[in-house]
Formats: C-alpha cells, structure tokens, sequence
C-alpha cells in the first residue's frame, strides 16, 4: 500500500517532545506511535493496516494532553494579543466607582436603552415576510377572482 500519508503523520509525530505531555496521555501516543513504525516497516503492509494505523495515530495525537505551563502565577503578565497599557496610565479606570450604584427599582427589561429604544425582548417576528405574505394571497384571491369573472362573462346565457 501508499506508505507515504503515514510516514508524513509519523515524522510530525517524532518531533513532540515527552514533557511537554501528561504521562498517560504519551504512553497511549508512544503504543500508536510505535504501532505505526512497526506497520511502516512491514514490506507486506495492506493498505488497510496503513489506514488503521494512521487513524490510531491522529487518534492518540488528539488525546495528547499537555502539562500545565510551569511558569508561577506570581507574575502578572499581560496577553500577548492584548496592547500594554502605557505605565502613566493606572490599572483601573478612574471613573469605575468604589462601590456599585444602587440600582432603580425598575427591572432592566422594562428599561429602555441608551438609544431611547425600547429593549429587545426575544420577540422576532418577521413583519415583513407577514406583510409580502399578505400581499401574495390578496394578489392570488384578486387573479382568482378575475379569472371566475371571465368564466361568467364569457358563458352563454342559457
């Protein structure tokens, strides 16, 4: 059989690294991986053997957990996707009040927007589609109509 998708799984297999990974989670890895060396080296391989052996590979690669970064969480560190914050600038924003406002008695459902809209309440119907069905079936009753009154005018009268 084609050895080459297995032998392409297996090198990108070879180059994970054992600590970085749980140890149960590498030995299930190193079985599938060491099966699929085994299969690469039989001359007398099926195709079949090749398949089994690739889908137990990419199996056990996306069981592999990985160890918890071992750097302390005495650090604070800021995301790398996240912009740092110029040092002139303090931590918290200094409008956020120590304490929460007290909140009105109103529920925050029957409280309208900062657009002076009224909120969303889960409701979507489509008026529009309603509308163009309405105008359909009084399009339809009106076609029907004219055709029955073509039908009378053009009956002889007996």
């Amino acid at each position: 059989g084609d050895k080459a998708a297995l032998q392409t799984l297996v090198t990108q297999a070879e180059s994970y690294r054992r600590e970085d990974y749980q140890p149960e989670s590498w030995a299930a890895f190193e079985r599938a991986l060491n099966g699929a060396r085994e299969v690469l080296d039989n001359p007398n391989a099926q195709q079949k053997d090749l398949l089994d052996a690739e889908q137990a590979l990419r199996t056990a690669i996306s069981a592999l957990v990985r160890v918890p970064d071992p750097t302390p969480p005495t650090q604070p560190t800021t995301p790398p996707t996240q912009p740092t914050t110029p040092p002139t600038q303090p931590t918290t924003p200094p409008t956020q009040p120590a304490t929460p406002p007290a909140q009105p008695a109103t529920p925050p459902a029957a409280q309208p927007s900062a657009t002076g809209s009224a909120p969303k309440t889960g409701d979507e119907t489509p008026y529009a589609a309603w509308a163009l069905l309405a105008l359909l079936s009084g399009g339809m009753a009106a076609v029907i109509g004219w055709q029955m009154y073509q039908q009378k005018k053009s009956k002889p009268k007996d």
